[in-house]
């Protein structure tokens, strides 16, 4: 069965993490353990970007992210984005 990924995309200026300061908290296991109590299975992926390259850039980043992570072969695929 092929299955959902839910990608956390921070925006301008966002990091995924910088030290001990995650970008998105606990919000990769909290959306995670909320998906599973409604019966919803999905993997939660934290992405990495470039905090003040270019939409071109940032986008191709992402892209890569999504591949490698096997967003291409994922039954669906959910962004949740912040900036």
């Amino acid at each position: 069965m092929k299955q959902r990924v839910v990608f956390l995309v921070p925006g301008f200026f966002g990091f995924t993490a910088a030290g001990s300061v995650s970008y998105f908290e606990d919000v990769e296991r909290a959306l995670a353990r909320s998906l599973a109590r409604r019966g919803i299975k999905a993997r939660v992926v934290s992405c990495a970007t470039q905090p003040t390259s270019s939409i071109r850039r940032r986008a191709d980043v992402l892209r890569r992210q999504v591949l490698e992570a096997g967003g291409h072969r994922a039954r669906e695929l959910h962004f949740v984005g912040h900036s």
